[in-house]
């Protein structure tokens, strides 16, 4: 924790790695474990069966657990090959091992964050201001529910100070060390799994060069150089340190679902449009509370102070021109890209290669955050500044300030009325209060004492209001083991051969109001905790996991054929024979379907409460023939049996 520009121990390095400490403490000391939606439904069993391959002395290239099978490694979400996920492989607890693979990448959010601040100039309280603003973002939160991301998108700012250390340094020797960890860094990020969000933050990093490259004039031959030279050493390192997994990818990628993929793909997805843009200031600040996690991709939400701050800075854009080009060209292209369909270029940018392999544009949205996080810092900086302080009259900018954000309220109160923004109204009043607070004693620049109390008080709000939402996916250890192991030990059968589940409904627990729960503990039930790939953690074959890359076929029969069909059987409550005819084919063992299904053919109910595991109102039905069900592959072809540690036997 030695600061690179002083040379000597930064209190607030050591302020940034305690903060996600505290934040979740209870996952820190084993007490609860972060689960539900994405993270037990995709990431944490894809992890953890890389986990048990390896220490069976297995390179898991093949997983027979999904599906009837499917690329492991080509799947790449699990991130066997990224140096972040390798505390995983440590003995013991797995799920504890996991917690504290989370923590060290929100520490490592704001270390990087400080770090570039710090080195784009910006004073210690500006940098820590901003990088606290970064490492508590609802977007990093609630990408807790996309592991691979979040473990990309802490990156960013580290890449953003590589790029300024780059352009910004004469000297030949520095250049090419910065070029050389750039490539080590891009290639292991890449191997973390997440392409979309990784080739977002290419996308982002050359208009960010774009914004050096045309910041200067005397020296636009050499920073387009310089910025060729970047883009050169992030491509050279995914394609030499990624090349295992980009060929892997490569290769499996014509046999999905997502290789045909239609325009109705894209409107899956989140983004920004002309409300959400709201969340600069306010927070929540569009869409139902149960929808929060869905909207939660294009927050740009880093408290309204720092917003503010950055709204200032950029009416002084003249002035700091050669600093700010980079932050402010990477934010508009950031904005119109996390428009998506909000964009009237939209339909041709979704044509282009890569882009149309995406949903979830909004999450470009990355961009914003990033860049109110730094101009907020450097205005505060700038105002902090004891030598030469801008002067502010505050008693003008608190009444306009205040009138604005009050019809904002009215306004969003009005076309919305739901509890999230009731919720978001009350914490952004006293959000706007503190931060008036803050800014009227940088008016004062003859106190700072009142400065520092300030907004010292306004991170602590920001820290209160962020703490739940950093509790949304997390239960306590106990109830998850609870929950999961009584629902699968009713998942078995008498061959010692894997049983077969399909899943054909677990909902997001859609009655359930987010906003109900008690936000400060983990939560005593979330959705997806059975479902998904889950069962590959209890010995289990999943017939509909979660997976980016569904295989093409399997995507046709079950998301395209049967569960529909369990859907269309609604009306008399009996599957048709057509398709209980299909789930003894696949031998399928045991389903999990709505409470409109009464009766399946051959398949008798079991009485097993679901409640738990997938919420109220579901059924677990069971082959109730005298003879276990065949095992057959993909494509219908029998076996005896399967050596889930290899290949077909």
């Amino acid at each position: 924790m030695i600061h690179p520009l002083k040379g000597r121990i930064d209190i607030f390095h050591i302020l940034l790695l305690l903060i996600p400490c505290a934040m979740f403490f209870p996952e820190l000391i084993g007490y609860s474990q972060f689960a539900g939606w994405d993270v037990t439904r995709l990431n944490l069993p894809l992890k953890w069966y890389d986990v048990e391959m390896v220490r069976d002395g297995h390179f898991p290239i093949w997983n027979h657990y999904m599906y009837t099978g499917m690329p492991q490694f080509a799947e790449s979400e699990s991130g066997l090959l990224y140096p972040g996920n390798w505390l995983m492989h440590l003995p013991g607890n797995f799920f504890y091992w996991a917690n504290l693979t989370y923590i060290i990448h929100f520490i490592l959010a704001g270390q990087f964050m400080y770090l570039w601040l710090r080195g784009r100039g910006t004073n210690q309280i500006g940098a820590f201001f901003g990088a606290v603003m970064f490492q508590t973002a609802p977007f990093l939160l609630f990408h807790i529910t996309s592991m691979a991301l979040l473990q990309s998108v802490v990156w960013f700012p580290l890449f953003l100070w590589l790029c300024d250390r780059m352009i910004e340094n004469p000297g030949e020797k520095l250049a090419m060390k910065s070029l050389g960890i750039i490539a080590i860094v891009a290639g292991f990020v890449f191997l973390a799994g997440n392409a979309q969000i990784f080739f977002y933050m290419f996308v982002l990093v050359i208009f960010y060069l774009a914004g050096h490259v045309f910041s200067e004039n005397p020296s636009r031959i050499n920073r387009l150089k310089k910025s060729a030279a970047i883009i050169g050493s992030f491509i050279g390192g995914t394609m030499v340190i990624g090349a295992p997994l980009l060929f892997a990818v490569l290769g499996y990628l014509p046999e999905t679902a997502r290789a045909g993929i239609s325009n109705s793909f894209y409107y899956l997805g989140t983004w920004l449009n002309p409300l959400r843009l709201g969340s600069a200031y306010y927070f929540p600040s569009y869409g139902e509370p149960t929808e929060v996690v869905h909207w939660g991709s294009s927050l740009i939400y880093v408290g309204l102070l720092c917003s503010v701050l950055a709204t200032l800075r950029i009416f002084t854009i003249r002035k700091n021109w050669k600093a700010d080009a980079p932050l402010i060209i990477m934010g508009l292209a950031a904005l119109i890209l996390a428009f998506a369909m909000y964009n009237p270029l939209w339909h041709l940018l979704i044509k282009l290669p890569l882009l149309d392999k995406f949903r979830y544009i909004g999450r470009f949205a990355i961009g914003v955050v990033v860049v109110l996080s730094a101009l907020g810092a450097s205005h505060l900086s700038s105002l902090t500044d004891t030598e030469n302080p801008i002067k502010i009259n505050w008693r003008h900018f608190s009444w306009i300030s205040g009138i604005l954000m009050f019809l904002l309220v009215i306004f969003l109160l009005t076309i919305d009325n739901s509890r999230a923004i009731r919720w978001g109204g009350t914490i952004f009043l006293i959000d706007m209060v503190i931060a008036l607070m803050v800014i009227g004693g940088l008016a004062r620049p003859e106190f700072p004492v009142m400065t520092k109390l300030t907004l010292g008080l306004y991170i602590f709000f920001h820290l209160f209001i962020m703490f739940p939402v950093g509790r949304l996916a997390t239960m306590p250890m106990e109830k998850y083991s609870r929950i999961t192991n009584e629902f699968f030990s009713h998942i078995t059968r008498d061959d010692n051969v894997p049983p077969r589940l399909l899943v054909t409904e677990a909902k997001l627990f859609d009655e359930i109001d987010i906003l109900d729960f008690n936000m400060f503990t983990p939560q005593d039930h979330l959705p997806d905790l059975c479902s998904g790939n889950t069962p590959i953690m209890f010995g289990v074959q999943t017939m509909d996991p979660y997976t980016p890359l569904p295989p093409a076929q399997w995507n046709e029969a079950i998301r395209g054929e049967i569960i529909p069909a369990f859907k269309s059987s609604a009306e008399t409550g009996i599957l048709d024979d057509e398709t209980a005819f299909r789930l003894e084919q696949y031998g399928i063992d045991y389903v999990v379907t709505g409470e409109y299904i009464n009766e399946i053919p051959n398949y008798e109910e079991m009485d097993v409460d679901l409640t738990g595991a997938f919420g109220e109102g579901r059924k677990l039905f069971k082959w109730s023939g005298n003879d276990p069900l065949e095992r057959t592959d993909m494509h219908g072809n029998t076996g005896s049996s399967y050596n889930f540690k290899g290949n077909d036997s």
